[in-house]
């Protein structure tokens, strides 16, 4: 009996290890993304406030803000349905 129990508190342990170190790559890979999302659109805002006038500058910001504030919203999305998913397979 007592084995049973030693056993699958180890099991719980490991599942828990194994959803953190899941969360924690999530977390990385996300980070990564943005500062990638991020670099590139401070790159293109560059090229374009060079070579573009103001307003259709202004209209390009704005387009890549929601742009970008939709792909964060998409990517959360996913990351609260991978927790959600990985918590109830696990339970």
């Amino acid at each position: 009996m007592i084995v049973l129990v030693v056993i699958i508190i180890i099991i719980i342990i490991i599942i828990i290890i194994i959803i953190i170190i899941i969360i924690i790559i999530i977390i990385i890979i996300f980070i990564i993304i943005i500062t990638i999302i991020t670099t590139t659109t401070i790159i293109i805002i560059i090229i374009i406030i060079i070579t573009i006038p103001i307003p259709i500058i202004i209209i390009i910001i704005i387009i890549i803000i929601i742009i970008i504030i939709i792909i964060i919203i998409i990517i959360i999305i996913i990351i609260i349905i991978i927790v959600v998913v990985a918590t109830s397979s696990s339970s």
